[in-house]
């Protein structure tokens, strides 16, 4: 058994312990009123559309809208429906017979077994813009390619050129970051006559 003034010395050895150990380590001089200052960060809005409109602006819109869609096609690949949510979000990044399309091609795939070739979950497909065709702050007409090795496992590196036809809308959606909207998506460089921009 230990003896009382065993105990008395070693709480006393612990208690000098800690008081030298909290004497070490920090600095004597009072901080600089800089110190504590938390950085200031101004954020911009990577949606915004820009004086100048280039392929990483239009890359990054394009990839925002192939997210929402991406969104639409786990739900339908997971579990075998098609929500009115996601006709609403297919519907905000989507317009005209290009919705139509979409809208048709997500009902059937949400009736049908899921292709052998899907990724579990899928992801999104990548744009990469090969050429600015035109852009102005109400339309954006672009060729691409597209990287859909996220979605399936048998993806080209690339896909074949595309022409793509960007609307822009008066407001962001709800799942949509961006103000626009795709109304053309189609293998080719040149767009059909009524989906170029004006």
């Amino acid at each position: 058994m230990t003896s009382p003034r065993r105990l008395i010395a070693i709480g006393a050895a612990v208690l000098v312990g800690m008081g030298l150990l909290a004497g070490c380590g920090g600095h004597s001089a009072a901080p600089a009123p800089n110190d504590f200052d938390q950085p200031t960060t101004t954020t911009t809005d990577p949606y915004a559309v820009p004086t100048v409109i280039d392929a990483a602006y239009v890359e990054r819109v394009l990839n925002a809208l192939e997210d929402v869609r991406a969104d639409v096609r786990r739900d339908v690949v997971a579990n075998h429906r098609f929500t009115q949510e996601s006709r609403d979000k297919l519907a905000e990044t989507v317009q005209g017979d290009a919705l139509k399309i979409e809208l048709q091609v997500f009902n059937d795939a949400s009736m049908a077994p899921t292709p052998a070739n899907t990724r579990q979950p899928p992801g999104s497909s990548r744009y990469m813009v090969e050429r600015i065709r035109s852009a102005s702050s109400t339309c954006i007409e672009a060729n691409v390619t597209v990287d859909s090795s996220a979605v399936v496992t048998d993806a080209p590196e690339r896909s074949a050129i595309r022409i793509v036809t960007l609307d822009a809308t008066s407001a962001r959606g709800r799942w949509n970051p961006t103000v626009w909207r795709k109304r053309l998506e189609q293998v080719g460089t040149e767009p059909p006559a009524g989906f170029a921009c004006a």
